[in-house]
């Protein structure tokens, strides 16, 4: 797992590439998107069955 500094630089040179470096940055946008997305569905996924579990008596986590 990579620690969030090394992360955070990553993702502020994407958004602050310049112009003309516009293919190596969809590149490495990809890249990223390739690494981040299975690690976010899984936070998603713990924290939505957390959420549920919390508000189960709510009745709130079958509504969504």
């Amino acid at each position: 797992m990579m620690d969030m500094t090394k992360m955070k630089m990553m993702i502020s040179r994407l958004l602050y590439a310049k112009p003309k470096q516009k293919v190596s940055r969809l590149q490495a946008g990809r890249r990223l998107s390739k690494m981040i997305f299975p690690l976010g569905t899984s936070m998603s996924r713990l924290f939505n069955d957390k959420w549920r579990r919390g508000t189960r008596s709510a009745g709130r986590g079958e509504a969504l």
